[in-house]
């Protein structure tokens, strides 16, 4: 499935930054280490254009992950970090005027 199916289908989607490809931890929660969003795309955008906003926000940023999930017509990319406890994410999620977390568990996206 292609990176941009799979952020339509799924919600969204975590990949390493230095390979793209993605990972699924048993547990843990991704949250954005930006504040609000590092790229925007509209959700016509195609796997290259999303490719590049990823790899422009490693660039930039230097991050180990990167996220990027579907909202309201929307591609949001950004910088992410998996952190382990819930309560440490939502804190950090709020720090960083995050909308939301993802939990990896339970495969859900918690709104902030």
């Amino acid at each position: 499935m292609s990176i941009r199916n799979r952020i339509l289908t799924d919600g969204g989607i975590t990949v390493k930054s230095r390979t793209m490809l993605p990972v699924s931890p048993k547990r843990g929660y991704a949250v954005g280490q930006t504040k609000d969003t590092a790229i925007i795309l509209p959700d016509t955008a195609t796997d290259t254009d999303i490719h590049r906003a990823m790899f422009l926000v490693w660039l930039q940023y230097g991050t180990r992950h990167i996220g990027a999930w579907h909202d309201q017509g929307l591609i949001h990319v950004d910088p992410s970090t998996i952190v382990q406890s819930k309560r440490d994410a939502i804190a950090l999620a709020r720090e960083n005027r995050q909308m939301a977390i993802y939990g990896f568990a339970k495969r859900d996206t918690i709104r902030i």
